[in-house]
């Protein structure tokens, strides 16, 4: 997803702020604020054609979720959004490589893209539920309304034990868009009003790596 969102307020931005100065650095007591920080973690530092290929998956797993441009490719909005980023003080590019840049009003690079990355982890989360909830297909097809019901109880659990972090990532119309972009990404095949594992998805080590692909996305909480 290439996915540049301004701040709607000032709250946005106090929180993002406030989420910039506490963040700690890994193996580092007491770290100083990432102003002062000279040196990004490996996770924010980004060879382009990596990154390109990250947003490329995102943008079309998320095709449900978002509206993208029509009258450009991908590769051009991606171009045009990392060079606005750049422009921006948000990320620096040199020899290819992307990191974050020196950052504006009152935030650093760093974490302006933890503000953005932060508008697309209810999604991640959501599907992440989804992806577990797979395992409820090993026994055979589920008519779709009634998988998303389940997925929802599996994700309250899935909040509640702390493997997501967000409660509104427990979202219905997510879940079942989730599904959907699963069936477009060769896990799922639809059979009539059921949903079925896809025949090369029906074992627990097929769909415990379809979770692990989307946890791959988010953060681990070293970060």
């Amino acid at each position: 997803v290439v996915y540049k969102r301004q701040p709607t307020g000032a709250s946005d931005l106090e929180d993002a702020q406030a989420a910039n100065e506490h963040a700690p650095t890994p193996g580092v007591p007491d770290a100083a604020p990432p102003e002062s920080t000279s040196e990004p973690s490996r996770r924010f530092i980004q060879p382009r054609r990596t990154l390109r290929a990250r947003v490329l998956n995102l943008s079309r797993l998320f095709k449900y979720e978002f509206m993208f441009r029509a009258d450009a490719t991908f590769d051009e909005i991606f171009d045009e959004v990392v060079e606005s980023m750049v422009s921006d003080g948000e990320l620096a590019v040199a020899d290819d490589v992307v990191k974050p840049g020196a950052g504006h009003d009152g935030l650093d690079g760093r974490g302006w893209i933890a503000f953005y990355a932060g508008v697309v982890k209810n999604f991640l989360e959501g599907y992440r539920v989804a992806a577990r909830s797979l395992h409820l297909l090993l026994r055979g097809p589920i008519v779709d309304k009634e998988l998303s019901s389940r997925a929802l109880r599996v994700g309250e659990r899935m909040f509640l034990e702390g493997d997501i972090e967000r409660s509104e990532a427990v979202c219905r119309p997510v879940i079942a868009n989730a599904f959907t972009s699963f069936c477009d990404q060769g896990y799922l095949v639809r059979e009539g009003k059921q949903l079925a594992l896809a025949p090369s998805f029906r074992s627990e080590g097929a769909v415990e790596a379809v979770e692990a692909r989307l946890g791959a996305y988010l953060p681990s909480p070293a970060d």
